[in-house]
């Protein structure tokens, strides 16, 4: 069975029955998935599903003389595979972005991505090549003989301080890379190690616009790629903290609408770590009877935190997009077309890779949630739909297992299909259940809890995710426990102006009250739910962060340079499930400390300290502001013209606060006294004005000095002080 490229082979098995034996030594079905061969007689084949690897599966029937069976009936799909789900093998021209994306000009940039080396280390190997239009390498990163190095617009930055060739290993690992022009540092992030040097050299470069974007270069880096992303901005290392892998790559992302890549390299792997975004199967491996040999599949981790804290909700199950579907009926003897066969989910042994569909379903949203650790489990709950077979158990940041203080993450109750996903609203609900003597563990209240949940808006009209749960004693004085608080915080996304109130949330809980099992009843007086506020419009000294939803992240242009930005994110605590604003991200931001001053960018500086004295400053900003004046003054060669833009500086100080001016006027007053010294001009005198100081200057010849006199006054038609040399 061979599918087109980019697709795989889903087979089925609809009924089965063989003579069984041990090692299936008579009669038995052999199915290559690609990377595995699984022998099967007997009668445990029934409803097994199998995916191949790759877009070839192949299927052999061998059968003896005696003993006749039933026979097999199969039917086999040709299924859609994600990018996302595949990871791709570095080949020298094979992969590159495709010819409709538009790189533009970059002086910063973000790459992330996951490797794993495929054989030993190579003195010379590149990772990823990016050639203007006359082919020339303008960024790549890899290793020569001289170690790791980062190649910006021609510069070669040697990065080897930071990280070596021996850091990539056989395993999947996620590396990041950042480059900021302005001052040309280079940072790499990986195993949770943010690390940095700067490139002097490559200090105001900036990558051209309008290249070709390649995986591997000249000297490829033999191993497998996953996931490679590209932004037009370095990310500071809290961005890379919170970074999910399903955060969208603005320049390149790891979707198939971006990449021209060769089929042959493309590889699905079940333990890729975002192979669950957009949208996943989670199937189970059942224990097999005897004559059956089924391969081993195992439960993998992702990095993603739950839906409502930041990240967004993976599908427990899908139904694939098809192009064709077959059956093929087989028997020892005879052939014989048999009725299709239902099995009970409860009892269909079936393995897995996550697939997605081509067209019929897209991406939750994403979002930025601090650093934390998934273990995603599957238990197959008998009468549970494969649906709700799977829960996400969530440790906080410390990686603390769950206790009555810790919330759980439970992202549940997700659709056959995602819709595409475009707000999200978030509500925390609490309620009381009643112990009526069941004698149950606390873990096993909070499964029970989170099982009625999970029930209570599964197949509901409104997509509503279980978030985060959170189950507490209530511990009455020198009795056993007879209840329990429970919070919990609901997702709800949507695609449509459509909302959801909170009383069709609250009558959704209260229809649904009845017996948990276990002994456990809802208290119906109990439940309350309320909408998870939006962070309020705040305005601290040089910004405006307006009323933002929960989850969102709110970019700024930085005071003083407002080509770079700062950002802040509307979060939502796990602890009482309340909106926050997050302490403002101002790593990407110049500081007026750092501004550099020379005898050439003299006047260019006091242009930009001008425009900062312009706005409220701080008192530390008043400060830094006189200090960068003196600085300036002291290096500077000082005509008339950077002389008045020096007035006009300590002018506009002398409108801050008074305990600002305290600390600051002694130092701007001699300042001005170092500027008259140094001022060259033309002519007996110069006077120059502004909003709250003048100055006048006069040239005097010593030996012929007999006395001088000047006015100070402010003119009827300004407001403006003056000082004039009589």
């Amino acid at each position: 069975m061979e599918a087109p490229s980019g697709f795989i082979i889903q087979l089925s098995f609809l009924d089965f029955e063989l003579e069984e034996a041990l090692g299936c030594i008579y009669d038995q079905v052999m199915v290559n998935t690609g990377n595995a061969e699984v022998k099967l007689c007997g009668l445990t084949a029934n409803g097994l599903t199998l995916n191949s690897t790759g877009n070839v599966m192949e299927l052999s029937f061998i059968s003896d003389f005696s003993v006749q069976k039933k026979g097999f009936r199969v039917s086999f799909h040709h299924v859609a595979v994600a990018l996302r789900n595949q990871k791709i093998t570095i080949v020298t021209g094979a992969a590159k972005v495709t010819s409709s994306i538009s790189i533009p000009t970059l002086s910063h940039l973000t790459v992330c991505f996951e490797i794993a080396r495929g054989v030993s280390q190579k003195q010379k190997e590149t990772i990823f090549t990016y050639y203007d239009g006359s082919n020339n390498t303008v960024l790549s990163f890899g290793s020569d003989q001289h170690g790791m190095k980062l190649n910006a617009d021609g510069v070669a930055c040697s990065i080897e301080s930071i990280i070596t060739s021996a850091d990539f290993i056989s395993s999947m690992k996620k590396y990041c890379v950042t480059w900021t022009s302005s001052t040309g540092r280079v940072a790499v992030y990986f195993n949770n190690n943010y690390l940095a040097t700067t490139c002097s050299t490559s200090a105001g470069h900036s990558v051209p616009a309008g290249g070709v974007f390649r995986l591997g270069g000249q000297h490829s880096f033999e191993g497998n790629v996953y996931n490679f992303r590209l932004w037009d901005y370095a990310m500071t290392v809290q961005q890379l903290n919170t970074l999910t892998c399903d955060t969208v790559g603005n320049i390149i992302d790891w979707v198939n609408s971006y990449w021209d890549i060769s089929p042959s390299l493309a590889q699905t792997d079940s333990t890729l770590s975002c192979i669950c975004y957009p949208h996943c199967i989670h199937l189970t491996t059942a224990a097999p009877n005897s004559g059956t040999s089924l391969p081993s599949y195992t439960t993998h981790s992702t990095s993603c935190d739950s839906p409502g804290l930041g990240c967004p909700a993976s599908s427990s199950s899908t139904i694939p997009s098809t192009d064709s579907t077959n059956t093929i009926h087989a028997t020892n003897a005879n052939t014989h077309v048999l009725p299709s066969i239902s099995p009970s989910p409860s009892s269909i042994p079936t393995t897995s890779i996550p697939l997605s569909p081509t067209t019929s379903t897209s991406s939750s949203s994403s979002s930025v949630m601090p650093p934390s650790t998934i273990i995603t489990t599957t238990n197959a709950a008998p009468s549970a739909s494969p649906a709700t077979n799977t829960a996400s158990a969530t440790s906080m940041a410390n990686a603390q297992q769950p206790t009555s203080d810790t919330p759980t993450s439970a992202t549940t109750n997700h659709p056959t299909t995602n819709p595409t996903v475009h707000e999200g609203l978030f509500y925390r609900i609490s309620f009381v259940v009643e112990d009526e003597g069941s004698e149950l563990a606390e873990a096993d209240v909070q499964k029970t809890v989170l099982h009625w949940l999970n029930q209570t808006f599964e197949n509901w009209t409104h997509t509503v995710y279980v978030d985060y749960i959170r189950v507490q004693p209530d511990l009455p004085n020198g009795g056993d426990t007879t209840s329990y608080t429970c919070q919990a915080l609901l997702v709800y996304y949507y695609n449509t102006n459509e909302s959801l109130g909170e009383a069709a949330v609250s009558a959704r809980l209260f229809n649904s009250v009845a017996p948990m099992g276990g002994g456990l009843q809802i208290l119906s007086t109990s439940i309350h739910v309320k909408s998870v506020e939006n962070c309020p419009e705040e305005n601290p000294l040089h910004y405006r962060w307006p009323e933002s939803r929960p989850t969102v992240t709110q970019y700024l242009p930085c005071f003083p340079n407002k080509d770079q930005r700062t950002s802040r994110t509307c979060l939502i605590s796990p602890q009482n499930y309340s909106s926050y604003w997050s302490a403002p991200d101002l790593s990407n931001c110049t500081d007026i400390d750092t501004i550099e001053v020379s005898a050439e960018n003299a006047a260019e500086v006091a242009e930009h300290l001008a425009d900062i004295t312009n706005n409220e400053l701080s008192n530390e900003e008043v400060s830094k502001v006189v200090t960068k004046v003196q600085e300036l003054v002291n290096v500077a060669k000082i005509n008339a013209t950077l002389a008045s833009t020096v007035v006009t500086i300590i002018s506009n100080v002398m409108t801050s606060s008074e305990t600002a001016l305290a600390a600051a006027s002694e130092k701007a007053l001699k300042t001005v006294d170092e500027l008259v010294q140094k001022i060259e001009f033309e002519g007996p005198s110069v006077s120059i004005t502004s909003r709250h100081l003048a100055l006048g200057i006069s040239a005097l010849n010593t030996s012929m000095f007999n006395g001088t006199s000047f006015t100070a006054f402010i003119s009827s038609n300004t407001t403006e002080p003056q000082v004039q040399s009589e």
